[in-house]
């Protein structure tokens, strides 16, 4: 099956840039199924008519990858709704060592998040896993570092191959444009060099290829990392059954 570049995977709103469909990607044995999993940035800004939309779209489960820090200054529209079961789940619920200083690239970012919170990572695909019927759409604040790790397994799980998984990763360059104000800023308040910034902000595929071969060096590859972080058979089974359309089904 061709890679389709052509299917249309943001979801167009006012209050966020970088919510966007996992669905329509090639994988073993047919294709991933669209309105399942959307990934997204911070829902914060989301409008009256961007709530609808997507609720029209589907989305029934909401789940919220930052830390508490960052909920406090920016609370999604969500949190309190009727119409979507919220979840927090943070992914980073342990301060990086900064011994070395601030990182300058975010090689070592991915690798601390693979290595240390995973615990945040094996709730947040059981929460999938076990979601009502509906759209599920994972948020960080970019919907670039967490949400991309989390969508890289997620992908890996429904049989994708490593350059559409790079390539689905790489596709936030393309949001940065309307963030990258609102991101740069406390950066660079933060005594960051903006070429360091920069680079932080950054979404070359390159770097989600290095993180899975990490995880092939380091755990054996992603199936025996989410042994290793406890995630269970029942749930890598109905992630996979809610997210892949086999071909000619």
């Amino acid at each position: 099956m061709t890679k389709d570049l052509s299917f249309e995977r943001w979801l167009k709103l006012e209050g966020a840039f970088n919510v966007r469909e996992l669905g329509g990607y090639p994988v073993e044995g047919g294709r991933t199924r669209p309105a399942v999993l959307l990934r997204g940035d911070s829902l914060h800004r989301l409008t009256p008519a961007d709530q609808r939309a997507l609720i029209a779209y589907g989305v029934r489960t909401i789940i919220d990858l930052r830390h508490g820090a960052e909920l406090e200054t920016a609370p999604g529209v969500f949190n309190e709704s009727s119409a979507v079961s919220y979840r927090h789940i943070p992914i980073i619920r342990q301060a990086p060592s900064t011994d070395g200083g601030m990182p300058t690239s975010l090689e070592p970012v991915y690798q601390f998040f693979v290595d240390h919170c995973q615990q945040g990572f094996a709730e947040a695909l059981a929460a999938i896993a076990e979601a009502e019927d509906g759209a599920v759409l994972f948020h960080c604040t970019a919907g670039k570092d967490r949400t991309g790790v989390l969508a890289a397994l997620l992908l890996s799980i429904a049989g994708a191959d490593e350059e559409t998984i790079a390539e689905d990763f790489a596709l936030t360059e393309r949001a940065m444009a309307g963030m990258r104000p609102a991101l740069l800023g406390p950066m660079t308040s933060a005594g960051l060099p903006e070429t360091i910034a920069d680079a932080l902000l950054s979404s070359d595929p390159a770097l989600m290829r290095g993180l899975l071969a990490y995880l092939n060096d380091r755990y054996g590859g992603v199936f025996a990392y989410l042994d290793a972080i406890g995630l269970e058979a029942a749930h890598i089974e109905r992630i996979r059954a809610r997210f892949v359309e086999q071909e000619g089904v």
